[in-house]
């Protein structure tokens, strides 16, 4: 470098400046000055010595520099600056040895090389050593001198630690206790105090001394942000030295001072810049401890608590800021609640909860209430930052989640219930069992859906046990024998009312009870996590229990149809039908207890023959009689109950009109008042005109090939010798027009002698189809003649009462009729009649029991069976069962057996029936009564009458017509099976049991439903 604008030149300034060494040898002639040399002015100007590089020349000794450059030694520059300063000659030497060893020039002709050589050749070996010394030492503490980058702890966060790295040596030796500083820029002091809060007095300069090593400062968050800072080491020694050139012929020196530029006194070393923050931000998340809470359980909730990412918890004195989470439990709701930023208006509130974070961690919460109820309840949990306190500084905000998160919901299973009541209490026999079921949560439940947003559905199966003969206690427990009568199911997904469909129908009487299920581990897999628990509804439940009234089946017949002023009505009420232990139930709970009697009226005089519609509540009332509610035949008015009057004021009509009131377990009836079986008739006197009155009645409706019949009752005046013809006509088609000719009869009956009046069969007849007909009309005429075959009542074709209905019979049908009474030692057979459908090679067999005096079946006695011995048949006909021959008196009962060729049993009579029914009896059979006159007469309104003069013969004393008809019946019973087909013994007079009276009114008591007993087995 030139210098322009030279200095002028120092004055007085010495050639040498001492202390130092002179040596020879280096030169021809003279001494060379091993020590510090007069330097430029500008060398001098600058406060530090001056060392000659051209040895020979003289020093510039203030002389201005003509140029300046800098010499790149760091070794040589720090041991000026080191040992300049020691004012010794050998220090001072050494220095000098240095400079003219590293930088000679050489001057007037002797080159730098010989220069040196001669120098060293004769310097002092004790200068050699001490500059030997300065330059080790100066090999680890010279420069080039740096610094590492530093480090920073804690970027990020609130609070860290910078790392200040030493400054160091071209050998990596650190240089102590220089100056140095350390500058922050950005949002963050050094924390002087380490209290890890950001206090007033603490700022972003940090001055000190180098250390030997990295050296930590604290330093705390002010806000958000980047922070850059750096560090700079001050006095740092020189690495050049400055090199002066003056006019003339003098010593180019160096020199320490005059600095140069490139060569500062400060290192200046950034640190890598960071992020920090003064506060920080929580996050929620959360889970459900059990996502399927028990009814009563706590609903606990699994919160964790951490700082955002990137960010960090804060912390004072090193201790995590704490912080404050509210938690809010909503519901319960029927469904899963919709997710939503923000929680509905109005939610309901079930709980809260609230917990303390020292740090970052996961706690469980539970509700300040429990699951008291079902339904879906969903957590929300919130940090609300103006909540922390005097910790709020920390947090930067509010935290929460969103409502109605499937991580945080529970659900509580809810308890499905039902309440079911039969929609009948007492059903009809036909008639379904309905069963009103009512599905609901139990109390405080909500009926839930999934989590799909589907409704839970329930299955329910409902088991319809019985008939029991009465009602038993409630027990929770069905019993293991109880009979099932139907199963249904029912699906429920929501609340509501259900009704059973027409699973079961009342086909027996008794009691029937309900029971409903519902079995978890049956339900749909997608609903059993919903259900609480499985339901099963007691047994015998009183609103769950249905009563199908047992029917009874009631026989009346006054024993005697005229009775004489001053006598007695007698009637013979047989009942059957009715529950073995009828009397027996006194009732339970709601159910009310058995009706011990039934009611016998009998209602007279009349003027007139009571009809249908007779009204009782004005009837004048003869008397009241009762019977027993049981099972059985009695004779009602022996006691005197119904006397009628010795005089004429008795004459007249009179009827008996059974009734019973009801009860739980037994269906209410009443007999009708124009049943012509239950009328008696008293004369005026013995002289009075009585008209001869003829009623018929044949059966309303039979199968095709089944045995039919007409019956006639024959009152007022008779005729000795006088007797009964009965006609069929038909059978009359759809569209044929009903005709009485010769081309139109199917039959006619014997002559039946009828010399008193009585009632009499005609005799039974089979009828079929002709093909392709669905029904067919046999239309009967009865006609009364005396004993010359003069008519004197005949009724006409076409009377209602008098059309039987011949229908089709589409499979095999079994009617049976047994001789109803026989003479202990007399033979007894039983006739079945068989019609519809009959496989080739079936058969029939018959079998006896002697009937029991109780009213269990399980104990009557097997005394025939011709199961071994069976009649084989190929189509629908009369069928006689062989004779028998009773041992002992008693009542026997005749069951019979159809059976196809492949075994299997396609009929089976039932036991006890009326008609199959055979009294041995050991008494003597009584005379027939005496003859009485009649005389023709003319037809009656209802069928036929003649009027004639009888006198004393009218009163017709009946009351042995039972004992007489005894004979008839044996003698008729081998007859059955006669001509045209004829299976039933005509001209029985008097003692008809049961039967249709009057066109289609049936005599079984105004009970629905009832079976009408089959035409075949009318005695």
């Amino acid at each position: 470098m030139t210098l322009s604008g030279v200095t002028a030149a120092v004055a007085a300034v010495p050639a040498e400046i001492g202390p130092g060494v002179g040596i020879t040898g280096v030169m021809d002639r003279g001494t060379t000055w091993l020590g510090a040399v007069g330097g430029t002015a500008e060398a001098e100007a600058a406060g530090w010595l001056s060392w000659c590089i051209s040895a020979g020349l003289l020093s510039p000794q203030g002389a201005p520099a003509v140029s300046v450059s800098y010499v790149d030694d760091p070794q040589l520059a720090w041991v000026v600056q080191a040992y300049e300063h020691v004012g010794t000659d050998v220090s001072r030497a050494a220095i000098a040895y240095l400079t003219h060893t590293r930088h000679e020039t050489g001057s007037n002709g002797v080159p730098a090389e010989t220069r040196t050589a001669r120098i060293i050749a004769n310097t002092p070996q004790s200068v050699k050593d001490v500059a030997g010394q300065y330059i080790a030492e100066a090999a680890s503490k010279a420069g080039p001198y740096t610094a590492a980058p530093g480090g920073v702890d804690g970027a990020g966060t609130r609070v860290g630690t910078i790392w200040a790295s030493p400054v160091t040596s071209n050998s990596g030796a650190p240089l102590v206790g220089l100056p140095m500083t350390v500058t922050l820029s950005g949002p963050a002091v050094f924390d002087t105090n380490g209290n890890a809060d950001a206090d007033r007095g603490e700022t972003r300069v940090w001055n000190g001394q180098t250390p030997s090593g990295r050296m930590p400062l604290k330093w705390v968050a002010t806000g958000n942000g980047e922070v850059t800072w750096n560090y700079s080491y001050q006095a740092l020694p020189r690495t050049t030295l400055t090199r002066f050139k003056a006019t003339g012929e003098v010593q180019d020196t160096l020199t320490y001072g005059a600095r140069a530029p490139s060569d500062p006194e400060e290192l200046i070393v950034p640190g890598p810049p960071f992020q920090v923050v003064a506060d920080f931000q929580p996050e929620i998340r959360t889970q459900v401890a059990t996502m399927f809470v028990d009814k009563g359980a706590a609903l606990v909730d699994q919160v964790t608590v951490a700082p955002a990412a990137g960010d960090t918890w804060a912390q004072v004195n090193g201790t995590h800021v704490p912080v404050i989470a509210q938690g809010t439990l909503y519901g319960p709701y029927p469904a899963p609640p919709a997710q939503s930023a923000t929680v509905p208006a109005g939610a309901p509130v079930a709980g809260t909860a609230e917990l303390t974070f020292a740090g970052p961690s996961t706690l469980d919460a539970s509700a300040s209430a429990v699951a008291r109820g079902s339904g879906y309840y969903t957590w929300v949990w919130t940090i609300d930052k103006e909540a922390q306190g005097p910790n709020a500084v920390y947090v930067r905000a509010d935290a929460t989640h969103d409502f109605g998160l499937v991580a945080e919901t529970h659900v509580v299973p809810f308890q499905p219930e039902v309440t079911t009541v039969v929609a009948d209490r007492f059903v009809e026999k036909g008639r379904a069992f309905v069963d009103e079921v009512a599905f609901a949560p139990a109390a405080g439940d909500l009926w839930l859906a999934r989590q799909d947003g589907t409704p839970v559905e329930t299955v329910w199966d409902g088991t319809l046990y019985g008939p029991f003969l009465v009602p038993t206690e409630q027990v929770d427990t069905t019993p293991g024998a109880a009979p099932v009568q139907a199963t249904t199911t029912l699906i429920a997904s929501e609340a509501g009312v259900q009704s059973t469909d027409a699973a079961a129908s009342a086909s027996a009487p008794g009691f029937y009870t309900w029971v409903w299920e519902m079995d978890k581990a049956t339900q749909p897999v997608a609903s059993q996590p919903y259900i609480a628990v499985s339901v099963r509804t007691s047994f015998m439940i009183e609103d769950e229990t249905s009563s199908v009234r047992h029917t009874a089946a009631i026989s009346t017949m006054v024993r005697d149809f005229n009775v004489v002023q001053g006598g007695q009505i007698h009637d013979l009420v047989t009942v059957s039908g009715l529950p073995e232990d009828h009397s027996d139930f006194e009732g339970l709970g709601g159910w009310t207890g058995d009706v011990d009697e039934i009611t016998h009226t009998a209602y007279g005089p009349l003027a007139t023959q009571p009809t249908d519609d007779l009204d009782l509540s004005t009837a004048p009332v003869l008397g009241v009689a009762t019977s027993p509610a049981k099972n059985g035949s009695h004779v009602v008015g022996t006691g005197g109950e119904f006397q009628v009057a010795a005089d004429n004021t008795a004459a007249g009509w009179y009827v008996v009109v059974s009734s019973f009131p009801g009860d739980d377990r037994l269906d209410a009836f009443t007999t009708s008042p124009g049943d012509r079986m239950e009328m008696a008739f008293v004369p005026t006197d013995r002289t009075t005109d009585v008209e001869t009155w003829l009623v018929t009645d044949a059966d309303a409706q039979v199968p095709a090939g089944q045995p039919f019949k007409d019956t006639a009752h024959l009152t007022g005046t008779t005729v000795e010798g006088g007797y009964l013809e009965f006609e069929a006509y038909g059978p009359f088609v759809e569209g044929q027009e009903p005709a009485e000719s010769p081309e139109t009869l199917l039959w006619t009956s014997e002559q039946i002698p009828a010399s008193r009046a009585g009632t009499y069969r005609s005799g039974v007849i089979t009828a079929e189809l002709p093909d392709g007909a669905p029904w067919g009309d046999v239309y009967w005429i009865a006609t009364y003649y005396g004993p010359d075959s003069e008519r004197i009542v005949r009724g006409e074709l076409g009377d209602p009462s008098e059309i039987t209905r011949v229908v089709e019979q589409p499979e095999p049908l079994v009617t049976t009729l047994a001789v109803p009474e026989s003479v202990l030692g007399s033979p007894s057979h039983d006739v079945a009649y068989v019609s519809g459908p009959v496989v080739d090679a079936s058969t029939l067999t018959f079998a006896a029991y002697r009937q029991h005096a109780g009213d269990d079946v399980a104990l009557d006695e097997l005394v025939v069976d011709t199961s071994k011995t069976p009649t084989t048949i190929y189509h629908g006909g009369t069928y006689e069962s062989p004779e028998v021959t009773f041992d002992a008196p008693g009542t026997y009962y005749w069951v019979e057996t159809l059976t196809g060729p492949d075994g299997e049993v396609l009929h089976v009579g039932e036991p006890r029936l009326p008609g199959e029914t055979t009294t041995v009896v050991d008494v003597p059979v009584p005379p027939a009564a005496p003859p009485h006159e009649a005389a023709p007469g003319a037809l009656a309104s209802t069928g036929a009458q003649a009027s004639t003069s009888a006198g004393a013969a009218l009163l017709m004393l009946v009351a042995g017509l039972l004992l007489a008809s005894i004979a008839q019946h044996r003698a008729a019973a081998r007859r059955l099976v006669g001509a045209a087909g004829a299976g039933d013994a005509p001209g029985d007079a008097g003692t008809l049991p049961r039967g249709s009276l009057g066109g289609s009114a049936s005599r079984t008591a105004g009970i629905p439903d009832a079976p009408d007993p089959s035409p075949g087995r009318q005695p």
